[in-house]
């Protein structure tokens, strides 16, 4: 003790492999399509919740952060230049999932827009009984698909 994992699950992601009960979609499917995205992400918040159950079981003062990397970009083509992407594009990008499960002496106050630069340093401060040192928040594109000249983008959010 103390016990700390960090996993990556790469899943929504493309090309997507299942339908939302799980099950493996066939080689010759045609997985384009957003429902194939919502599909995969429930399938996705079932294995979560049985694994989110189990932690509890096991465990039930343990910290737990949920963090995605980024949001759905489901209205981003592949190879789009991060340069031409909306603001709408931009917010859709910039979408991440921060959930946290946090003892009661921690729980307030959690900044409504907290970002993943600050996810670690609530948790910190919440081991060792402080206050958290926020950084502030700086917002990027990345698309490693881009055009070479402009893969990564500083942006700024409203």
């Amino acid at each position: 003790q103390p016990f700390f994992l960090y996993a990556h699950i790469a899943s929504p992601h493309r090309p997507y492999a299942n339908d939302a009960l799980c099950n493996l979609l066939p080689l010759d499917f045609d997985r384009r399509g957003n429902r194939h995205f919502l599909a995969q992400l429930s399938c996705v918040n079932r294995h979560l919740e049985q694994l989110l159950d189990s932690i509890q079981n096991r465990d039930p003062e343990a910290i737990i952060w949920l963090s995605s990397d980024h949001g759905p970009r489901l209205s981003i083509r592949k190879g789009s230049s991060i340069f031409s992407l909306s603001k709408k594009q931009v917010r859709e990008s910039l979408g991440v999932l921060q959930a946290f499960r946090l003892p009661p002496d921690c729980q307030d106050p959690i900044p409504k827009n907290i970002t993943p630069i600050n996810g670690m340093r609530l948790i910190f401060a919440c081991l060792s009984k402080e206050e958290p040192r926020w950084l502030p928040d700086r917002h990027y594109i990345a698309r490693p698909d881009a055009p070479e000249r402009g893969r990564i983008r500083r942006v700024q959010i409203d």
